[in-house]
């Protein structure tokens, strides 16, 4: 994956945690906290339909 992509779905993660903390996005994900986590240390990619959920949960949150 190219580093710039990487970096932006980090970012929109970040921003998600910041507002509703980690365990807020997991649930509004549908994923385990430790997947999350995973996703925030750079262990696994975010993988492009949760990218969609995460932008779909901003855009809910008007955080844009």
């Amino acid at each position: 994956m190219v580093r710039a992509v990487a970096t932006a779905r980090l970012h929109l993660l970040t921003v998600a945690v910041d507002r509703l903390g980690a365990l807020g996005v997991a649930k509004r994900l549908d994923i385990p906290a430790v997947v999350l986590q995973d996703w925030i240390d750079g262990r696994t990619p975010i993988p492009p339909t949760k990218v969609l959920a995460l932008i779909d949960l901003l855009d809910s949150l008007d955080a844009f």
